[in-house]
């Protein structure tokens, strides 16, 4: 729990109070960071303390609390409190009486704020200390797939109401290097009516130009750099622009003259191992195919044609095909335990 204290300002009517200090306990603020102004975010509860010494047979009279020199609150020894402005509505019964308990604070307690203490020998005030309350987005963001087109890969991201103007940083992020690679820097920024901003930005990369490794990644820190929300999104675009195995699968002898062999490419099927050297992917290298299928020359798998020509063979019937898939770059049997075909 951090507690921001201020000194004495003022005070009238010769030996009377002291005011040691106000600020806010149960706010945050940056870890070393000499006079960072508290914060809570919006929603959160919190108290403004005020804290001062009586003189001896010193009568109190009441305390009063400013923001922005306009009265926000007023307590009195009867144990009345009265609550103005962006407070109304918001504070609860606090002991002792003249701190102020929030219970839900909101965008518009965000001020400076002073306490002053009545007695019957005077007033005295606290320095004025700087209340934050962030309104914290939750960033939208979305992929926006055109490598079948162009090889680009795309996001869009949009944080939609945020207070003060905090620091939003996105931009492709190599986790294994743990830098990024990229980083977003024209953003469109908007300012609402009760003075929240919201920003959105898009921008798109050539898939060769990031590592497959690649995220999109964003964070939302406060001012002192204090980290306030963070996340990443993948991109299967920019995993399958860099999938596929680039050499075709030999066939197996003996079965490399009875068998034929189709590869296929992100499900589009191109006939004959010859023909995928003429493909290029967006590295601009041949297409690495995904998957690999066997089958018979004829068509005609043994065990299709009749009981005769399973008794020729002099063995077990086969599968009609066989297929093999793409897997760190290497060809694999998709079901090992499934029969080659038998021709």
């Amino acid at each position: 729990m951090l507690t921001i204290v201020a000194v004495l300002l003022t005070f009238s009517g010769g030996e009377a109070v002291r005011v040691l200090g106000a600020g806010a306990a149960g706010a945050s603020g940056a870890s070393g960071a000499s006079g960072a102004a508290p914060y809570v975010t919006a929603g959160q509860a919190a108290v403004l303390e005020c804290r001062f010494v009586l003189e001896t047979r010193e009568v109190l009279q009441g305390v009063t609390w400013t923001k922005d020199s306009h009265l926000v609150y007023r307590w009195l020894p009867s144990g009345r409190t009265l609550a103005f402005g962006p407070l109304e509505g918001l504070t609860e019964v606090s002991e002792p009486g003249w701190n102020v308990r929030l219970s839900r604070a909101t965008t518009a307690m965000a001020g400076n704020y002073s306490c002053s203490v009545h007695t019957d020998r005077g007033s005295a005030a606290s320095r004025r200390f700087r209340f934050n309350v962030l309104l914290v987005c939750k960033a939208r963001i979305e992929t926006e797939d055109s490598t079948a087109v162009n090889c680009t890969v795309g996001w869009r991201v949009s944080c939609a109401r945020v207070f003060p103007d905090l620091n939003l940083t996105a931009g492709v992020f190599d986790p294994t290097e743990n830098k990024f690679i990229d980083r977003v820097t024209e953003w469109t920024k908007v300012v609402y009516s009760d003075n929240t901003f919201g920003f959105h930005a898009f921008k798109s990369y050539h898939v060769a130009e990031i590592p497959k490794s690649s995220v999109f990644l964003w964070s939302l820190s406060y001012q002192d750099q204090t980290p306030l929300v963070t996340g990443n999104v993948s991109s299967g675009a920019v995993h399958r622009a860099w999938s596929g195995c680039s050499e075709p699968p030999a066939l197996p002898a003996p079965r490399d003259a009875s068998l034929q062999l189709q590869l296929l490419y992100d499900g589009v099927g191109v006939a004959g191992a010859g023909d995928g050297g003429a493909q290029t992917d967006c590295r601009g290298r041949p297409r690495g195919a995904t998957r690999a299928v066997y089958s018979c020359a004829n068509e005609i798998p043994d065990g299709d044609a009749g009981g005769a020509a399973s008794s020729q063979a002099g063995g077990q019937a086969g599968g009609s095909t066989k297929e093999l898939v793409c897997a760190n770059g290497e060809w694999v049997e998709e079901d090992p335990s499934a029969p080659w075909p038998v021709c």
